[in-house]
């Protein structure tokens, strides 16, 4: 959910992946949390379903990696400067899982994006247990800026 002030068309997500997941109850929440003052930064809130286990009572791998991609494809929208157009792509993502998460899990994601390095985009991910405060996992990823046409 994009915060007040940032335009909608630069924050809307909802065609995406992850949301097909909420569709279909496998997430069961979904929300993000966008400082406006710091568009370079969000949180976002993510509850598992027990329909997206890897082994049994377990989220699958997979789909907390994308739950980062997703949120990372997002940020790009909300932070670039109007002046730098276009669209970012995934060029790297990293992912180092520190605890199994447990189906019926919510989560809290914290990114961070670096300064724009010409088309590249560096940004980090925290991903926890919101009762906890146990650390899941953390990603990087490197986004590039697509040429212009």
């Amino acid at each position: 959910m994009p915060a007040a002030g940032v335009p909608p068309e630069r924050a809307d997500c909802t065609s995406h992946f992850i949301y097909s997941k909420l569709l279909e109850g496998e997430i069961e929440d979904f929300r993000i949390f966008v400082d406006e003052i710091q568009p370079d930064r969000l949180t976002a809130l993510v509850r598992f379903g027990d329909r997206v286990t890897g082994v049994p009572g377990f989220v699958h791998g997979g789909l907390t990696a994308s739950v980062c991609d997703e949120l990372f494809g997002c940020i790009t929208r909300l932070r670039k400067p109007d002046s730098v157009g276009g669209t970012f792509f995934t060029a790297r993502l990293e992912v180092d899982y520190r605890a199994p998460v447990p189906s019926g899990t919510t989560a809290l994601v914290h990114v961070e994006t670096a300064p724009l390095d010409g088309r590249k985009l560096w940004m980090t991910a925290r991903m926890e247990d919101a009762s906890s405060g146990l650390l899941l996992l953390e990603s990087k990823s490197l986004f590039v800026l697509a040429r212009p046409k």
